[in-house]
């Protein structure tokens, strides 16, 4: 049935179906990678109502992220969905929500859902971590997080919030006010920079510049011992593929 799933924003599901075939997977944790005001918008009902499982998250506003996309001049925002900045930075920014998500896989906390709101950037580069630290090939790993291109679909991940309202008080609300305007269905376009570059590469590339390696990086900056590598290494992949 699986491990490891990486998805968007859970505040829809609320069929009784559904909720009875998510029943069946068993989920131990659900670690949250969105900020305050999207949890505000936007709780993880579902998850909040199921005590067997373990719901973590790191508090921080929306507004971090912003930081993250600007310059002294002008915020460098892709209409597309990503931005080179933005991607550049995460290592710096997102060290505690991996943090988070590191421990519980060490402690077999499984299985686990990685989810921000739209189930692309934060939870794609955190998976891209996890499955780097694994041993997957690039290709792989671009073409996992290239998925979303095809399965997410923004104006669903809203259904009975008005945008425009809540962008008078909710910061993550404006944003995706304007996001949501600027890509319709029909014309979303791949998380890749003008060159065709998938904004994943340029994170990994990032922390291959400054640490050389992932594994360095989550031993430096995350807190893993060689150790708990090795570990992870022998509870989640075999010698042929990936669990």
């Amino acid at each position: 049935k699986g491990i490891f799933f990486r998805s968007a924003s859970l505040n829809s599901i609320v069929d009784k179906e559904d909720l009875n075939y998510l029943k069946n997977f068993k989920f131990k944790t659900v670690i949250d990678l969105r900020s305050t005001e999207e949890q505000q918008l936007q709780p993880d009902t579902w998850v909040l109502e199921q005590r067997s499982i373990n719901y973590l998250f790191h508090e921080y506003s929306f507004l971090k992220i912003m930081e993250g996309m600007t310059t002294k001049k002008k915020v460098r925002r892709e209409s597309h969905g990503g931005s080179e900045l933005y991607y550049r930075v995460m290592h710096k920014i997102f060290i505690p929500q991996l943090k988070l998500f590191f421990k519980e896989i060490l402690n077999e906390k499984t299985p686990i859902i990685l989810h921000c709101s739209g189930g692309q950037d934060r939870t794609g580069f955190v998976a891209a971590i996890m499955l780097k630290l694994f041993n997957v090939s690039n290709d792989l790993i671009y073409e996992d997080y290239l998925l979303s291109t095809d399965l997410r679909n923004p104006e669903l991940e809203f259904i009975g919030i008005d945008l425009h309202k809540e962008a008078e008080r909710n910061a993550f609300a404006k944003f995706m006010v304007t996001y949501v305007s600027d890509n319709p269905r029909d014309n979303v376009k791949p998380l890749r920079n003008k060159s065709g570059v998938p904004f994943i590469k340029i994170a990994l590339d990032e922390i291959l510049s400054v640490y050389g390696s992932v594994e360095s990086y989550v031993i430096n900056e995350i807190g893993l011992s060689q150790k708990d590598v090795s570990h992870l290494r022998h509870l989640y992949t075999t010698e042929n593929y990936i669990l």
